[in-house]
């Protein structure tokens, strides 16, 4: 399975400069996963939706990665005094991290035939 976007779609077509490349493959294929997921396998890799979507993502869970110290999320930080404040989870992280790739996706694909999860009258046919 290759990434719905590549590097270099996500950093001069959708202009991301927040995902490292050396970070980029792995981060990629786990948002590819996502959106092949909430699309149903239906997910059109040429088309520049899928692939934005993907890159917002990626953009979010490599977020959430660098947010994570030592399994906790960080709500604050100061360096001065070295003061951290750890969020009060709601959840885990996963079920935030799908909900929020849910909300992204939706985002860019509501509207299209990608969310659509009924059936055709040409399937009794």
């Amino acid at each position: 399975m290759n990434p719905y976007a590549n590097y270099i779609f996500y950093t001069s077509t959708y202009g991301g400069d927040i995902v490292p490349e050396s970070k980029w493959l792995r981060v990629a294929m786990k948002a590819s996963q996502y959106v092949r997921t909430f699309t149903f396998d239906q997910a059109d890799p040429s088309d520049n939706l899928i692939r934005c979507a993907t890159c917002e993502v990626a953009d979010m869970i490599y977020g959430n990665m660098m947010a994570l110290k030592n399994g906790r999320e960080i709500a604050s930080e100061n360096t001065d005094g070295y003061s951290v404040s750890y969020a009060v989870p709601e959840g885990t992280a996963e079920d935030t991290e799908q909900k929020r790739a849910s909300e992204i996706i939706r985002h860019y694909l509501s509207g299209t035939k990608y969310l659509y999860r009924g059936i055709d009258g040409n399937d009794y046919e």
